[in-house]
């Protein structure tokens, strides 16, 4: 009984005095578009893509995987694989997508410098996925682009919300964390799109728990895993 009565108050001694710092947690909104129509400032019907990094601080988004659902594809080349005009890689010009009822993303001049993205920027003509990589996505930055999307199932390649339904997007942050988002939409049979996501993924076990694992008191235990949510 004094063995079991000892063990317990070092157990309480090491609670008493660890506080479990704040979990820090990967976020990200993102957004796509695809508009027409003249009051549109940004190219009429070609896709443009805004991404913006919410997580705590110190937590990096290193790469996006984007797959398109069938028979979505890229069209960047004049006279290759898509309909009427094409776009390859262009980086978005400064603006603000969204807004009203909608989260709004702002875009800053020169966002793939600021986001410290490398690449690719030369979109494969035909290709159904994309995935681009970044070095210093912090934080509070946002990134911005635009190509051309188009569609087999339309003979002028427009693309309506049911149409991206079931892409996916991946995000892969610095602490390691991964995010897989499927596209659903609102039912839209027109060429424009609006969509937008947050998502949020935790953390670590909590200091106290790492340090009973540590100190061998938790006996049997110690066989358990634990994993973050």
């Amino acid at each position: 009984m004094k063995n079991l009565l000892t063990i317990l108050s070092i157990l309480t001694a090491i609670l008493g005095v660890i506080t479990p710092s704040a979990h820090a947690v990967p976020v990200v909104s993102f957004q796509v578009h695809n508009p027409t129509g003249p009051g549109n400032p940004e190219s009429a019907g070609k896709s443009q893509f805004a991404i913006r990094n919410d997580s705590s601080a110190g937590i990096n988004i290193q790469s996006i995987l984007w797959t398109f659902a069938s028979p979505i594809f890229i069209d960047s080349a004049a006279g290759g694989s898509g309909f009427g005009s094409s776009l390859n890689y262009t980086v978005s010009p400064a603006q603000t997508y969204g807004g009203g009822t909608d989260p709004s993303i702002t875009v800053g001049a020169n966002s793939n410098v600021t986001v410290g993205y490398t690449g690719p920027t030369n979109f494969t003509d035909g290709a159904t996925s994309l995935l681009l990589t970044f070095n210093n996505f912090n934080p509070g930055e946002a990134f911005g682009f635009w190509t051309d999307l188009d569609t087999t199932s339309d003979p002028t390649g427009h693309i309506g919300n049911s149409n991206f339904d079931d892409s996916k997007t991946k995000f892969i942050f610095s602490d390691g964390s991964e995010y897989e988002y499927v596209w659903n939409l609102p039912y839209n049979s027109g060429r424009s799109f609006f969509a937008t996501g947050s998502v949020t993924t935790n953390a670590v076990p909590e200091p106290a728990t790492m340090v009973l694992l540590g100190s061998g008191l938790l006996g049997g235990l110690l066989r358990k895993r634990f994993f973050s949510a």
